[in-house]
């Protein structure tokens, strides 16, 4: 596949599930001959489609951001992963982040996402593993929110963001 998913993909509203990925094994150098490249992501295509559990994008050099329409629209994904592309900008900071009460893995590392971890990430119970690693996140900012609250949470990966300070000793106590 190479190029941009086209404005009819909305038009699969039942889509349960998205994977359209490369293996991320290009340090290899092998010659690979179904390389997937798509160009741009285009959050407002995955806004249409409400019933998405899954989408699972990575290593595929893609361009774009995730925006509130999307996050406000997907109410029942379990797994996103787009990781190691080239999505930019803030995380919307929507409270419905939180209405994605089944969300258990977030994969966005490899990106250049900036700004805050979205404080709403602090009300998903369900999410068990988080990576925002190598991304532009952080950016002086002290506090990350999901570690006070995802009951679940099983794994984070935040290495090489630009978060500042200790970790606070308070993560690691028990109530």
């Amino acid at each position: 596949m190479n190029g941009e998913l086209v404005d009819s993909f909305k038009n699969l509203k039942y889509l349960k599930h998205v994977n359209i990925f490369n293996d991320g094994r290009m340090w290899e150098q092998k010659k690979v001959y179904h390389r997937n490249t798509l160009w741009k992501f285009d959050p407002n295509i995955f806004a249409a489609l409400t019933d998405l559990e899954e989408i699972n994008m990575s290593f595929l050099d893609m361009i774009g951001w995730i925006n509130g329409d999307m996050i406000n629209n997907c109410p029942k994904l379990k797994y996103i992963n787009l990781s190691n592309n080239r999505l930019i900008r803030e995380l919307p900071q929507t409270a419905n982040w939180e209405t994605l009460t089944n969300l258990r893995i977030i994969e966005l590392n490899d990106n250049h996402i900036s700004g805050a971890v979205p404080s709403s990430w602090q009300k998903l119970k369900n999410l068990e593993y988080v990576t925002v690693a190598n991304t532009l996140m952080g950016d002086g900012i002290y506090e990350i929110p999901i570690l006070y609250a995802a009951q679940q949470l099983r794994a984070i990966d935040f290495s090489a963001c630009r978060f500042v300070g200790r970790f606070p000793k308070e993560y690691l106590e028990s109530n």
